[in-house]
């Protein structure tokens, strides 16, 4: 297994995730193209970076970008 470019990854979340609408894990993985297993390792260090925010707990948890993170650089 090769090793993840992490700021590559961040950058193809972030996009993945929409300003207004919640979307799941699920859908995140589909729309950036990166590995479930990176998408779920990535999201919490995005959370507590501000750049994403979420609404649920556990299997309903959802996940969108505050219009202000558009701005900001990805974590690396």
């Amino acid at each position: 297994m090769k090793p993840i470019d992490r700021a590559a990854a961040n950058r193809s979340i972030i996009g993945a995730i929409p300003v207004d609408w919640f979307v799941t894990s699920a859908e995140i993985v589909v729309s950036s193209g990166v590995r479930q297993s990176v998408v779920r390792r990535l999201l919490p260090d995005l959370v507590r970076a501000g750049r994403v925010e979420t609404h649920g707990r556990g299997n309903g948890m959802r996940y969108r970008r505050p219009a202000e993170a558009s701005e900001q650089p990805p974590p690396s």
